[in-house]
């Protein structure tokens, strides 16, 4: 492997582990488990193909295969907002930017723990073999690769490093290029390695710290996709990333440090933070918060509302949005969980109804006679509350007006006072 080329049975795990790269995020262990059970002496790469390339990582295969890094003295003042001195690809993402083979974003920030796609990797190492972005010259009139038109942005960087034979050893049995796809330590290596003559095993590429986790509603578990998460340090180290429609996360190329927050946010939901916690080179930390839905008006079906006991559904054009939930079984329970200076309660009254006993945060605040002769919607209301998170409980009491012919207790829908 050491020489770039890779037998049949390996190169065709490596597809399989492309295949659950693409499809997990987060890799399962199982994953882990057929890359080393690959080959007999090929651990090492197909366990790096499992390995998302980071722009540290290509930062640092540029440093180490252009030549000159080792006569380069890293400025003392940092180029970029997120790459501090201290950082431990500093010298390496310096280098990486004074030999303009990668640049940083308008922001003023490198991203260092950004992943990188093939796309974006062949413009890097393209850059690096023809000297200059310049020197790349315009790709041929007709694409080599299906999935890479003349228009696409990174055509002449990818038919550059075609014609030069970089991707040899690291090509797809479809003919297809795909772009878009995250690159993998192991090809990215091999690109460089072909286009210097320089091996790097990225076995010894410092992967830094990983952060990963998921974001969840607070009390209904459900995933909340497209949150974004915070990583800082209080200082110069600050990574972000948004959670996948499953709710997880997964932020790399992270630096060593004591003390890190995590915090997360997302479009209808109160911000949260973690505790500090250190994070160590090639540790992997697992941090997941769980958000509280934010909002004024909960239908009975929201999952932020849990129940316990038995509930049934019914529908009725009176109810709000055509339909609530009822129990006659004594101890069942709805819990809604808010934040705010109080809380209402719409529900129907009628001949069938009970009482119901109403907590707030765990403690009794009365008891209410659902009774009415007749059908009616009315709202319950408590107010007046310091501003905070609370839960409030309803309970089928088992108890009932003598008039009544029964001891059913409903939840139509809350109401939020902000």
């Amino acid at each position: 492997m050491h020489g770039g080329k890779a037998t049949l049975a390996v190169r065709r795990g490596r597809e399989c582990l492309r295949s659950a790269l693409r499809a997990a995020p987060l890799r399962a262990a199982a994953v882990i488990a057929l890359a080393a059970a690959l080959s007999a002496g090929s651990a090492t790469a197909a366990q790096a193909s499992l390995v998302v390339t980071s722009r540290a990582s290509i930062a640092y295969l540029v440093a180490h295969t252009i030549g000159g890094f080792e006569e380069f003295t890293p400025p003392a003042v940092p180029t970029y907002s997120d790459v501090p001195i201290d950082h431990f690809m500093y010298a390496e993402i310096e280098y990486a930017s004074y030999r303009e083979i990668m640049r940083g974003y308008d922001d003023g920030c490198f991203y260092p723990e950004f992943d990188v796609t093939r796309d974006q990797g062949a413009v890097y190492v393209a850059r690096e073999d023809a000297g200059g972005g310049g020197n790349v010259p315009p790709g041929p009139p007709t694409p080599s690769f299906p999935d890479v038109p003349v228009a696409y942005w990174a055509y002449d960087y990818i038919e550059y490093d075609l014609a030069q034979g970089i991707f040899a050893g690291t090509e797809y049995p479809d003919g297809l290029f795909h772009p878009d796809h995250l690159l993998d330590l192991y090809d990215a290596a091999i690109w460089f390695q072909n286009a210097s003559g320089v091996y790097v095993d990225p076995a010894t590429i410092p992967p830094g710290g990983t952060v990963a986790g998921s974001i969840v509603e607070r009390y209904s578990g459900v995933p909340i996709g497209g949150a974004t998460v915070i990583v800082c340090d209080g200082g110069s180290h600050y990574y972000s990333r948004t959670t996948a429609l499953d709710g997880t996360y997964s932020i790399s190329a992270v630096a060593a440090g004591p003390s890190y927050t995590v915090c997360a946010s997302a479009n209808g939901y109160f911000p949260t933070a973690g505790s500090g916690m250190a994070v160590a080179p090639n540790e992997h930390c697992n941090v997941s918060l769980a958000l509280l839905r934010d909002g004024t008006w909960f239908e009975d079906d929201d999952p932020v509302i849990s129940y316990s006991g038995m509930w049934n559904s019914y529908n009725h054009p009176a109810a709000s949005a055509g339909h609530l939930k009822y129990s006659p079984q004594a101890g069942a329970s709805a819990y809604f969980p808010f934040y705010g200076t109080g809380v209402k309660w719409q529900v129907a009254k009628g001949p069938r109804m009970g009482k119901a006993r109403i907590y707030l945060d765990n403690t009794l605040v009365g008891l209410v006679d659902l009774y009415s002769p007749s059908p009616k919607l009315l709202t319950l209301s408590k107010t007046g509350l310091l501003r905070g998170e609370r839960i409030l409980r309803i309970e089928v009491s088992g108890l009932r007006n003598p008039r009544s012919s029964g001891y059913v207790v409903d939840i139509d829908a809350f109401e939020v006072v902000p």
